[in-house]
């Protein structure tokens, strides 16, 4: 179980309670959320291709019984109407899990990368095939004698993949060796690229534009690092982005489409749902050009370090690039004792204007962020939770979205109330423009869609 769930399922009963005691609705022009046929109470994953296909996936299985059935992958497709009625059917045979490391591309096409778990050495591998059938070709990357874990996974639509995977250093994997995966549009992978040898926590991002240029972002001794491979095979050198001093949780980056880039993360030392330490969450950039650096990062935020279950849960933090060029910044602050969501975009190589989404007087944390094809914005945060445990306000899930060229985001919108919405997903349908949300509602994976703010060009 991920940590940011490990307070949060220790207070599960009490969630299942309000659950049953409240009546959910989703508010106009959001629809009701609907539960998808087969889907199991756990993270949702979600992605949509240009011509309108979606995937929405999430891990099943695990558990030591003679009889229990090993983690895999299980998947859905959407709709017409950007719904996923289900079933959902295997994605990956038994023991293979990708979580939310798949990307689709093409007009059918997904790749992703996940873990092979096995009683002797877990290996990560990567599998390729049509959205929709059961990806069972797993092809093994990594060192043979060491374990090895699945990281993140990005690709554009022409089909050229980055990925990132970790293989334990030693027995106690204090480190790690880090490793590039790369696939240009129609081969094979190229053998992974090794970036670093100290790599720690197991935790990276990857990011790709549509050229097929490729960064790389994780945390090693003495910080935050990145890389960036050209699509012409140059690796640029590992900077240093900052050094939060505690562990980081979460990390996002974004490459544009002359390689400058952002990356953004948030730190904080827990132990066993107990802060060790304020959060904080940072960001930097890059501007174009093989010569320009990173410039020295931004500290976005800091959360002080509170009761057990009060720590920064959930997403923490994500940078956006939208079809403009237009880079945004989302994250869950605190302020004046509540959580709370907040977003700024990039001026220059610093966000500024930060603006608060979330209602000030009621909890809430960041779950995800996506731009949609005219270059409008979504945020979706969860209401009612304060870091991980309930807070003030009512459980829910809501949204603000900012239209094409806007300098702010609309008021927020409801997307559901009156019950938990774990590890809540947001993506744009590419064709048509409409959102859709997935989240965790403790009992099933229920779905939401809105229309479209504009219609999408062409």
């Amino acid at each position: 179980m991920r940590p940011s769930l490990v307070v949060r399922a220790a207070t599960g009963a009490v969630l299942a309670a309000v659950i049953a005691a409240s009546s959910a609705a989703a508010a106009p022009p959001w629809s009701a959320p609907a539960a998808t046929q087969g889907a199991p109470p756990s993270a949702p994953a979600l992605d949509f291709n240009a011509a309108g296909l979606g995937v929405l996936a999430t891990d099943t299985g695990g558990g030591t019984a003679p009889d229990a059935v090993g983690p895999h992958t299980v998947a859905a497709l959407t709709d017409d109407a950007g719904a996923f009625p289900g079933p959902m059917t295997a994605m990956t045979a038994t023991n293979f899990a990708l979580g939310d490391r798949f990307a689709l591309y093409g007009l059918s096409r997904i790749a992703g990368i996940g873990t092979h778990f096995s009683r002797t050495r877990s290996r990560a591998g990567l599998v390729f095939g049509a959205a929709g059938d059961k990806l069972t070709d797993v092809r093994s990357v990594g060192p043979t004698d060491r374990a090895g874990t699945a990281r993140a996974i990005a690709a554009n639509a022409s089909g050229d993949v980055a990925a990132s995977f970790g293989a334990c250093s030693n027995d106690a994997c204090e480190h790690q060796s880090l490793y590039l995966v790369v696939r240009r549009r129609g081969d094979s992978p190229l053998p992974s690229i090794r970036v670093d040898n100290v790599a720690v926590r197991q935790i990276s991002t990857v990011a790709i534009n549509a050229r097929g240029d490729m960064l790389i972002a994780w945390q090693a001794n003495g910080g935050v690092f990145a890389r960036i491979r050209t699509a012409g095979g140059t690796l640029y050198k590992s900077e240093r982005l900052g050094n939060p001093g505690e562990p980081v949780r979460a990390i996002s980056a974004v490459l544009t489409a002359d390689r400058a880039a952002a990356v953004a993360w948030e730190a904080q030392s827990v132990s066993e749902g107990t802060p060790g330490s304020p959060a904080t969450v940072d960001a930097t950039f890059k501007e174009a050009g093989a010569s320009h650096h990173f410039h020295s990062s931004q500290r976005l935020a800091t959360v002080p370090a509170l009761a057990t279950g009060h720590y920064v849960g959930a997403r923490a933090v994500k940078v956006v690039l939208s079809a403009d060029e237009r880079i945004t910044a989302a994250w869950t602050g605190y302020a004046n004792g509540r959580f709370v969501v907040r977003a700024a975009d990039l001026s220059n190589f610093r966000f500024v204007g930060a603006q608060a989404l979330s209602d000030p007087a009621v909890d809430a944390v960041l779950h995800d962020a996506d731009a949609g094809p005219s270059s409008e914005l979504a945020v979706a945060w969860e209401t009612g939770v304060a870091g991980v445990d309930p807070g003030v306000g009512t459980l829910g899930l809501a949204a603000a979205l900012r239209a094409p060229g806007a300098p702010a985001f609309a008021p927020a919108e409801s997307v559901e109330q009156g019950t938990a919405a774990l590890d809540a997903a947001l993506r744009f349908d590419p064709s048509t423009g409409r959102i859709v949300t997935a989240w965790n509602d403790l009992q099933s994976i229920k779905t939401s869609a809105r229309p479209a703010l504009v219609a999408p060009s062409g």
